[in-house]
């Protein structure tokens, strides 16, 4: 028969109380599943948005826009409506107003109807959903995908606006499978293709 050692009885000693602190522990209630949070439903008002932030720019500013914004209701010739939702664009730019400057870019696609515009105005609002708050990001979101299926419908060929597109719908839309098919169609035709892959 073996000895017990110093060691033994230690082991001993320290599964004794182990035993004895989980027996008087405080139990826990039953665990629940975490309930998940609901995505916001409100949707996002960009005009009361721009009129918000209006009010908190400087009386120069405030006009600036506001003449911008008359040339582009009020003219016909289409370069100097250009022009205008550039200056519009940079005006909120400078004024740290990303979404609104985003914003101008879709208008100004939507008054051209040109791919590379829909294409800019898309990467614009798809970079710029990354930091806004999650009904601003759905707005956004929404708009960039508007924005790339119109430069696809353009230039069908374009590998770029349907990476693009693809990338859209995986991370901002309620469809994410669709996405998912367009970088799938992308990396099929070019394996090589590092923004779909």
């Amino acid at each position: 028969m073996s000895k017990f050692t110093s060691k033994h009885w230690i082991a001993l000693g320290l599964t004794l109380l182990a035993t004895v602190l989980l027996f008087f522990a405080p139990k826990m209630g039953k665990l629940t599943m975490p309930k998940m949070v609901k995505a916001s439903t409100q949707t996002f008002d960009v005009d009361k948005f721009s009129d918000s932030v209006k009010t908190k720019l400087d009386i120069k500013t405030q006009a600036l826009i506001l003449n911008q914004e008359q040339i582009i209701s009020s003219t016909s010739d289409i370069n100097a409506k250009q022009h205008a939702f550039d200056s519009l664009s940079s005006i909120w730019q400078i004024n740290k107003v990303a979404l609104l400057a985003a914003y101008a870019k879709v208008q100004k696609a939507k008054s051209i109807s040109n791919d590379k515009e829909f294409a800019d105005a898309g990467q614009a609002c798809y970079m710029t959903s990354r930091f806004v708050s999650p009904n601003q990001q759905m707005f956004l979101m929404t708009n960039a995908i508007e924005c790339f299926n119109s430069a696809l419908n353009k230039d069908t060929a374009n590998v770029n606006y349907k990476t693009s597109l693809g990338i859209c719908y995986v991370e901002g839309s309620q469809d994410p499978m669709k996405g998912i098919m367009l970088l799938r169609s992308v990396v099929a035709a070019d394996s090589t293709n590092i923004k779909a892959q």
